[in-house]
């Protein structure tokens, strides 16, 4: 019996020191698409400027989709300062203490975001949904854009610089009143396993 429990003891410490390592395997992971992303990105000047921060929190609530990072205004952060990871554009600030900021995510239902299709070259606008998928809508009522079409954002409106990866379409949708279409996007970035983001300091 002393060396059952002894064994069983054993195997435990054993499951958490695997788990520990999964858990660092993911950090680098993430923290390895950070750096290539920021190595790689034609954002150059932008990226230069940017801030790496961890995700402290997270919003509960379906209604809003927001995270809180480690970093504020003694970092140089403001409102509105745009947020990436290594997969692609996670949002913008929205509030900002001294020592950390929320960050409102893309999935949120009040983000837009100006998008383009990357093959089609048509533009419209992204916004978030009761869901963890995204919609762009106002696409051309004869558009072509079918599932697998990367989203990236355009550039137009001075919010968001253009080329940053929002994710892919996974379907074309209805016509609105037969003039535009809407499509489902499915966003780049896994927001449920999100740690380390770059938060873009300058535009």
């Amino acid at each position: 019996m002393v060396e059952n429990r002894g064994l069983k003891q054993h195997v435990q410490v054993l499951q958490g020191k695997i788990s520990q390592l999964s858990q660092y395997e993911r950090e680098n992971d993430e923290l390895r698409k950070l750096l290539e992303f920021r190595e790689k990105s034609k954002l150059g000047e932008i990226l230069a400027e940017s801030v790496g921060a961890e995700v402290i929190g997270r919003s509960p609530s379906n209604w809003y989709r927001t995270l809180v990072i480690d970093r504020g205004e003694r970092d140089g952060l403001r409102r509105d300062m745009i947020v990436v990871s290594g997969e692609g554009l996670v949002g913008k600030i929205s509030e900002v203490s001294f020592a950390t900021s929320q960050v409102m995510l893309v999935l949120d239902e009040d983000s837009c975001v100006s998008a383009s299709v990357e093959r089609t070259r048509e533009h419209g606008i992204v916004q978030g949904q009761l869901s963890d998928t995204l919609k762009v809508k106002y696409l051309s009522g004869k558009t072509d854009a079918v599932r697998g079409d990367v989203v990236r954002s355009s550039g137009l409106g001075g919010v968001y610089p253009k080329g940053l990866l929002i994710g892919t379409v996974s379907d074309v949708e209805r016509a609105d009143y037969g003039l535009t279409m809407s499509a489902g996007v499915m966003p780049a970035v896994d927001f449920s396993r999100l740690e380390h983001v770059l938060v873009l300091r300058a535009r």
